[in-house]
């Protein structure tokens, strides 16, 4: 009797173990980070009403992690080892999951795309951000978009647990979630993109970036009768070397778009980490991409009102009001490709609140990013 052994079950047991030996370390990290990076202030995100108490709650979880650091790298590095032989043994740069939403969807040429950076990374690194931990907001993010029902869901910054837990309670209204996009290594994460449709997808793969360090960044590309979709996350920070960075991932990504945009629309789903106005100028944006909140114009237009930055999300709070007339992070975008020679579609946008009670002592804010709804018509 001949043994069959399913290549694709030896695959997902491996990435699941690996994860499981990986949550002691996740648990670490966030609990390291809480402890010594974030802010004391009484009755903020779950602290003590007393600092003192704060202050020895701690003191008390620092040690533990001191303790059981020896134990908690060692199970972390084998599942590390363990996911990694997973993603050999994977034909895809994902993880696929097939939701249980079974209504017929025809592909019609009205539909809409949500773009939203949740902040769903693994362990302590929301706590950076002045963010409670992922699972804390997951309900709340899958709530926020089941309340507008897009067609297309992308977002951005959510590592394979959250994606796995995003997925159950989005997978009744979605029939294709994608997941762990991007495969991770020792010094690398997954790209943290997120996908998710009930509409019938012809192809998808992932292009990553070149020369990338940290996280595995690059366009997950999503095929679909009429059109495309290319969700993405472009490198952080305000020196020069990131904004050079981010200019040569611009490259990338047009090129990218020339090549598959010249019969069918491209619709580029992006936190573009974008620090200021002149950056926009200097990147050239609004030649290659139509923006539907400023006309596809220069970024002026783009207010307090339209902008998704997390500036204004870290100003809120500690108690500072932002003024119109000061400088805007424009992070994130929803814009449609002018390359080829099909005309620019209807688009109508609107921003979903992200953190519009980030002020209040015991804050639910869902993310540090405002999303992006677009409705698109291609009629």
């Amino acid at each position: 009797m001949i043994l069959k052994i399913d290549r694709n079950n030896i695959r997902d047991l491996c990435v699941s173990l690996g994860q499981t030996l990986s949550t002691p370390g996740e648990w670490m990290s966030g609990t390291f980070v809480r402890s010594v990076f974030t802010s004391m202030q009484p009755e903020r995100v779950g602290n003590c009403a007393y600092v003192p108490l704060e202050v020895f709650r701690r003191g008390i979880a620092l040690l533990l992690c001191v303790l059981t650091m020896p134990l908690t790298l060692t199970l972390w590095v084998l599942g590390k080892s363990i996911a990694m032989i997973g993603d050999c043994l994977k034909k895809d740069a994902f993880t696929y999951i097939k939701g249980t939403y079974e209504k017929e969807v025809k592909e019609s040429k009205e539909f809409s795309i949500l773009s939203w950076n949740v902040c769903s990374f693994f362990g302590g690194l929301p706590w950076l951000d002045g963010l409670s931990p992922a699972s804390t907001r997951e309900e709340g993010i899958a709530k926020g978009i089941l309340q507008h029902k897009p067609s297309i869901v992308a977002l951005q910054e959510v590592s394979f647990r959250s994606g796995k837990k995003l997925a159950q309670l989005l997978k009744n209204d979605y029939a294709h979630i994608f997941t762990r996009i991007g495969h991770p290594s020792f010094t690398t994460m997954e790209s943290c993109l997120f996908f998710a449709t009930n509409l019938p997808v012809l192809d998808s793969y992932f292009v990553p970036f070149s020369n990338e360090s940290g996280i595995r960044r690059g366009c997950f590309c999503v095929k679909f009768k009429d059109f495309w979709v290319i969700t993405t996350h472009l490198m952080a920070g305000i020196d020069k070397a990131d904004t050079d960075k981010r200019a040569q991932e611009f490259e990338e990504i047009n090129c990218l778009v020339q090549k598959i945009g010249h019969k069918k629309h491209v619709f580029l789903a992006i936190d573009a980490n974008i620090s200021d106005k002149q950056e926009y100028r200097k990147s050239d944006l609004s030649s290659h991409y139509w923006d539907p909140r400023n006309k596809g114009k220069r970024p002026d237009e783009i207010s307090l009102h339209t902008a998704t930055y997390t500036n204004q999300f870290q100003a809120l709070r500690k108690g500072i009001k932002i003024k119109e007339d000061e400088k805007l992070e424009i992070d994130d975008y929803l814009v449609a490709a002018r390359y080829g020679k099909l005309d620019i579609p209807k688009m109508r946008i609107k921003r979903i609140e992200g953190f519009k009670d980030a002020a209040k002592p015991d804050s639910k804010t869902l993310s540090d990013h405002h999303g992006l709804l677009c409705t698109i018509n291609l009629s």
